[in-house]
């Protein structure tokens, strides 16, 4: 108790010291609070939701790696001030909240990963003017990813919605995303429908996975992926034959368990000198290896 006595306090910095018991109220009712970081600990028990008459200053709180479970409060969400929000690895339950719009406009990132959430996202997630981390992994939500098309350009540079049960079909046009770096969205079930052209022509991208899921038709074009480092598109319906050569920084390359055709181009590793793995197993290729498929320590 003498710890929510402490008004003054700006910053609580209790992490990985396996502290147990369970969260108090009385943390939102600290005035002058800025930053909760109570990470990998053995905390139980429910997110306390913030009361009515509290004003809390919060910029982060990250609550990830405890035993916490329950819903997540929609209070949090209407914290003005709130840029970091982290509630991964816990055993949290229910749907993401409805973000209210303008409420929580300053949050950077959001991780509610490796959780048990289940449920449609929220269409006001894609609201949050300063969002540039979405973190959705490991959870039940279901539904589609479907973003407003054509609303205006977002600064999200991450987007981790991977093991999820996403269904339907994903947008194709991606244009909102200029920033995009990271898109990780495999083993789900989304729908059967072509790559979009648009995912791949997002300057910034050096990390796509869209592998374990239903997509078909052919390989999407990869010459404006100057920055592309790691491509998995493993174990999917796509057909077609394989691009005459790949980015210039391509470090990983996933493309088995798929029906691609015909010969791996000659030119297909000349450009990419940094190239270490390329996975084609369990397709319909034939021909010859070319020049240089197993120089530089490349599998």
């Amino acid at each position: 108790d003498w710890l929510y006595d402490t008004s003054s306090l700006v910053a609580l910095y209790i992490y990985n010291t396996e502290i147990s018991g369970t969260i108090s109220d009385r943390l939102w009712r600290m005035s002058e609070l800025v930053q909760i970081n109570l990470h990998h600990n053995k905390l139980t028990g429910t997110i306390p939701s913030i009361p009515a008459n509290a004003s809390p200053k919060t910029l982060g709180c990250d609550l990830s790696g405890n035993q916490l479970r329950g819903t997540i409060p929609d209070s949090l969400f209407r914290l003005s001030s709130m840029r970091g929000l982290l509630l991964n690895n816990n055993t949290l339950t229910g749907t993401l909240p409805e973000i209210p719009i303008p409420g929580i406009v300053q949050l950077v990132h959001l991780d509610v990963g490796r959780n048990n959430l289940v449920g449609t996202l929220p269409s006001s997630l894609w609201e949050l003017p300063s969002l540039q981390s979405l973190d959705l992994y490991w959870n039940n939500f279901n539904g589609t990813i479907n973003f407003p098309q054509g609303t205006g350009i977002m600064p999200l540079k991450n987007l981790w919605a991977q093991r999820n049960s996403f269904d339907g079909t994903i947008p194709t046009d991606w244009s909102n995303f200029p920033s995009l770096e990271e898109l990780l969205l495999y083993g789900n079930n989304f729908a059967s429908q072509p790559i979009p052209q648009s995912i791949l022509d997002l300057s910034n991208l050096t990390y796509v996975d869209l592998s374990e899921n239903k997509f078909n038709g052919s390989l999407p074009s990869l010459v404006n992926t100057a920055s592309l480092k790691y491509l998995y598109l493993n174990d999917n319906n796509l057909e077609g034959s394989l691009p005459s050569s790949l980015p210039p920084l391509i470090t990983n390359l996933w493309l088995s368990n798929n029906s691609l055709s015909g010969t791996i181009p000659d030119g297909f590793y000349a450009n990419s000198p940094n190239l270490t793995q390329v996975l084609l197993q369990n397709n319909l290729l034939n021909g010859s290896m070319p020049a240089g498929a197993c120089s530089g320590g490349r599998t």
